[in-house]
């Protein structure tokens, strides 16, 4: 047997290894009730758990892929719900006419 092919079934089989990793952490996430924020906390999970080295990109692969997972950027929004001092001004406009009416 060549020796490139015995290089290419080690690379498939670290390649493996580092995905079923990754399953595991995310099951485990899960089984935890803990959301994923991101693949950076799935990597450091892999890492903390296996000692094995993950890119985001596996991370991000075997999160669609073997787990299923979708997501997507959060998009940023502006705030629209009432600002300190419209509730300050309301809360004297309400206690004002407490004190007109009594």
């Amino acid at each position: 047997m060549p020796d490139y092919i015995g290089t290419l079934e080690a690379a498939a089989g670290a390649k493996q290894v580092k995905v079923d990793a990754t399953v595991a952490a995310v099951c485990k996430l899960q089984e935890d009730k803990q959301h994923i924020l991101s693949a950076q906390q799935v990597i450091d999970v892999v890492r903390a758990d296996t000692g094995v080295d993950v890119t985001k990109r596996v991370a991000l692969a075997t999160m669609k892929g073997p787990c299923g997972m979708r997501f997507g950027k959060v998009k940023k929004i502006k705030f629209q719900g009432n600002s300190e001092r419209s509730l300050v001004m309301r809360q004297q406009c309400a206690k004002k006419l407490l004190d007109l009416l009594g």
